[in-house]
């Protein structure tokens, strides 16, 4: 049961008990065997609804036809403020038997009803969110065809070029890491076309399956105008060595919005002066949301954040967005698209969960309702950051 939630459950949620402000979703999975419910507390319905709205809606189980239960498990989820629980409901024989009964007299006065209740997600909107509730197997997971990103005129142009190194970093070798990039003095805040920097450990993850044991641990992430002006930078800081070409990964960065920096580092020759001989001070908190979109669904996806309205801006502790799209076509994480925001602290990410904000950036559409534009689970991944430098306009 314990590796059944933790690689395939996404969306988690408070069990059986149903008052009046709380909200119950299911969801049929594919085969018809299984039904998956949730309830909500109202604290945390819109932040969960956020999540798992694609593949769920209201209602019950029983209702169509599950009647038993076949347990449930208690599990804890990051920001959601109670213990969370997943119901697992089956047809009993009796179910059964009544709906075959049912399909055969309905299809001898021509009803189109089929014998077994269908999955609702084909009903569903999908731009909402990501499926983040499924029970397919690991292997079923892994063999979904890979995200692979074509670019073509109708998606929406770059506002950013950005470049990561991906680390993975033994815990003992951890300090002496963070000290080697504090004295490299890579001069990058007087180079051209820099707007950002920040080397980030991870943190938290979750919504997804577990990261593998060889998931990189550390990364640096770096905001330019153009991939020309980062080029032109690294012909002299020389970060894309050969011993770093497997770790570097390159996005376009979409709808950035950014404050200038507040906080008044000391920097000397365009790097940080950092002083400290131990872990560095942390200095900011990253929410990054990770995406396999199916090809072909990509402008949809780009357009559903397009037209969010989040005011993020205007929020306590807000640093900077960008919805970064990959710019390798085949990803070796099956990821394509990573929504990523940076706060001052977690305290100010709880805050937006919290606030009026968030429940409008995620307010269901309206329109035609569309096919889910999402391959696999979303992941969630959190990181705590160090070293930051920022250009007088911020990212």
């Amino acid at each position: 049961m314990a590796t059944w939630l933790t690689g395939t459950v996404s969306f988690l949620l408070v069990s059986a008990s149903v008052a009046a402000d709380s909200l119950s979703l299911y969801a049929i999975q594919p085969g018809g065997k299984e039904c998956l419910e949730i309830t909500l507390g109202q604290r945390d319905q819109e932040y969960a609804k956020s999540f798992a709205a694609t593949g769920m809606q209201p209602g019950f189980c029983s209702s169509n036809g599950y009647s038993k239960d076949s347990g449930e498990t208690p599990l804890k989820v990051p920001f959601v403020s109670e213990t969370l629980a997943v119901k697992r409901m089956t047809m009993s024989t009796w179910d059964i038997a009544k709906l075959k009964a049912e399909g055969f007299l309905t299809s001898l006065i021509g009803s189109r009803r089929q014998f077994l209740p269908q999955s609702p997600v084909s009903k569903l909107p999908s731009k909402l969110a990501p499926p983040l509730l499924s029970t397919a197997t690991d292997t079923e997971t892994s063999q979904a065809a890979p995200a692979a990103t074509v670019v073509t005129d109708a998606m929406h142009k770059s506002d950013r070029y950005v470049a990561t190194l991906r680390y993975l970093v033994p815990r003992e070798d951890e300090i002496k890491f963070e000290q080697t990039w504090a004295k490299r003095q890579l001069a990058m805040g007087e180079s051209q076309g820099f707007r950002y920097f920040q080397m980030s450990k991870r943190a938290a993850d979750m919504m997804g399956p577990p990261l593998p044991d060889d998931e990189p641990n550390y990364m640096a992430y770096m905001v330019w105008d153009s991939k020309d002006d980062f080029e032109k930078f690294d012909t002299g800081a020389q970060l894309l060595l050969k011993e770093n070409a497997e770790q570097f990964v390159d996005y376009d960065g979409l709808f950035a919005l950014s404050l200038p920096p507040s906080e008044d580092f000391e920097v000397v020759n365009g790097w940080r002066k950092i002083e400290d001989e131990g872990r560095l001070p942390r200095e900011a908190f990253v929410a990054s949301n990770r995406f396999g979109i199916k090809p072909g669904f990509e402008k949809d996806f780009e357009d559903m954040w397009a037209r969010r309205d989040s005011s993020l801006a205007d929020l306590h502790g807000f640093k900077n967005f960008m919805l970064l799209r990959r710019r390798d076509g085949n990803p070796d994480d099956g990821n394509n698209y990573v929504s990523y925001t940076t706060w001052g602290t977690v305290q100010d990410f709880n805050g937006w969960r919290d606030s009026d904000h968030f429940k409008k950036s995620h307010a269901k559409p309206g329109g035609e309702q569309k096919e889910s534009p999402y391959l696999k689970m979303p992941k969630v991944v959190t990181w705590k950051c160090f070293l930051v430098l920022s250009s007088k306009d911020g990212a």
